[in-house]
């Protein structure tokens, strides 16, 4: 009985099974298709990345140094703070009980603070300052509205702070000192 054997009517030294298809025929390269693969895949790795950067807090709120921004909700040890306005005065129509020189500026931030937390939390204003592009040094709550106290359960409270910066100034950003974390929260304040 006679069998059917193969027949290679290649050359010696020849490879034919690289780049052919069933039947003989070249294959088609993918190359142009895996590399946007692979791509796309690279974006979308970074992307992930700074999205959960941004839901852990690196960008100020669980130890990096950038800022968040007005009336961005940002998440603290115990809850969540926010700069939810601000104001500049100058002149003779300052507000409230503080004056300032022709070289000051009155900045006026109300903040939002809310305890997530199952037990009360305690918070006081000391805790914010401001840092201005004119000043060399973190400016001190010159009057506010809040007070030293205990936050309750599940509860949030919004108060005012008024700081006095030097005139001239550019930007400014209101500094948190979160007592459960080792970096300060940074929000940056634009008008």
């Amino acid at each position: 009985m006679a069998t059917n054997t193969p027949v290679s009517t290649t050359e010696p030294g020849r490879d034919t099974g690289a780049g052919e298809g069933l039947g003989g025929s070249p294959r088609k390269r993918n190359t142009p298709l895996l590399a946007l693969i692979g791509v796309i895949t690279v974006l979308a790795l970074a992307g992930g990345i700074l999205a959960v950067g941004d839901l852990v807090g690196s960008r100020g709120g669980a130890g990096g140094s950038s800022a968040f921004h007005l009336t961005q909700d940002v998440r603290t040890s115990f809850g969540v703070v926010a700069a939810e306005s601000m104001e500049t005065h100058t002149g003779p129509d300052n507000v409230g009980k503080v004056s300032v020189s022709p070289t000051q500026v009155q900045v006026r931030v109300v903040v939002a603070i809310t305890n997530e937390q199952s037990s009360p939390v305690t918070y006081s204003p000391d805790e914010f300052t401001l840092l201005s592009d004119k000043s060399a040094t973190p400016i001190k709550v010159s009057a506010t509205s809040l007070k030293n106290a205990t936050l309750l359960s599940r509860a949030n409270i919004a108060g005012s702070l008024l700081f006095v910066a030097p005139a001239g100034a550019k930007s400014f950003t209101l500094r948190f000192a979160d007592p459960g974390r080792s970096q300060p929260i940074l929000i940056e304040l634009h008008y």
